[in-house]
């Protein structure tokens, strides 16, 4: 595995981690712990802004710096980028099975719940 693949895989499975802490165990002190891998990883990222999956990296490290203004701002441009996945998914006719497998972590319910956590985020501005 090429080192760019490699930083992005790690970057899905901190992210993963941090979703079950953060928003199924609400365990933020753990979530914390997190933080200085997180911030690492993003370090090392090459540039790609339409990459979904550093959209929600950033909007994870700042809403664990309770940067919430930052966080919404990334967690804006994660949505933005997962209704582009949908759309391109739609407009390409894929079958079931396909769609499930380009969807997955990124199906309807991921875009609500990151929807929610924008309005959590606003609510305690």
């Amino acid at each position: 595995m090429s080192s760019s693949k490699h930083v992005w895989r790690k970057l899905a499975d901190v992210c993963e981690v941090l979703r079950q802490l953060m928003y199924e165990d609400r365990d933020l002190a753990k979530a914390k712990m997190q933080l200085p891998k997180l911030e690492a990883l993003l370090e090392q990222l090459p540039d790609n802004d339409v990459a979904i999956i550093r959209a929600e990296g950033f909007a994870l490290l700042h809403e664990l710096k309770d940067e919430p203004e930052q966080a919404i701002e990334y967690r804006r441009r994660e949505i933005e980028l997962m209704e582009v996945l949908h759309q391109s998914v739609r407009d390409n006719n894929q079958d079931d099975k396909t769609k499930r497998w380009i969807l997955n972590g990124r199906d309807t319910n991921d875009l609500e719940l990151r929807k929610a956590i924008i309005l959590a985020l606003e609510e305690g501005l």
